[in-house]
């Protein structure tokens, strides 16, 4: 970060790193952080359920059912504000990739961190999120996770966080 001086004299604060302060001040005005972070971690926790039985189980299709629930819950709650800051990330590290449904930068499966902190991780192997083509040639993936919300870009020698509330 950097400070300058506008034309009219006023200091302001230049983010390079993480996606645009001005939008996520603008983000987390419009809506409660903690309460998407909540909605965020029963969407991680259905997603780990789903993921630890077989289509042939017969709580498979009710788990599913109730996934897509509170999936569309968050989009309906979350969705626009989450967009413009995904388009942010966008701009600044995968221009040439379309910005999608907030539901595509979710993670398939999550790790519960262990001690004090009771967080998300992503596994080591599995669908990270949303993969991309980044600016610089390598290719990636965006990923939304919960405790502490947060979005990660994942490469193949690199994890960084690039947005959180």
């Amino acid at each position: 970060m950097e400070y300058k001086r506008s034309e009219g004299g006023r200091v302001v604060l230049v983010c390079k790193n993480l996606v645009s302060l001005k939008q996520f001040h603008k983000f987390t005005k419009i809506m409660d952080a903690a309460k998407l972070n909540a909605s965020l971690e029963k969407i991680a926790d259905q997603r780990m359920a789903l993921a630890k039985i077989n289509y042939d189980d017969a709580r498979y299709d009710e788990i599913e059912e109730q996934l897509h629930a509170l999936e569309d819950d968050f989009l309906e709650a979350y969705g626009k504000e989450l967009e413009s800051v995904l388009r942010q990330a966008h701009k600044q590290y995968c221009p040439d990739n379309d910005t999608l449904s907030p539901i595509a930068y979710i993670a398939q499966n999550y790790v519960k961190a262990k001690g004090k902190t009771g967080g998300y991780e992503i596994p080591t192997e599995g669908e990270f999120g949303l993969p991309i083509d980044l600016a610089s040639g390598e290719n990636g993936f965006l990923v939304l996770i919960p405790t502490p919300l947060r979005i990660d870009l994942i490469t193949q020698n690199d994890r960084k966080t690039i947005w959180k509330a």
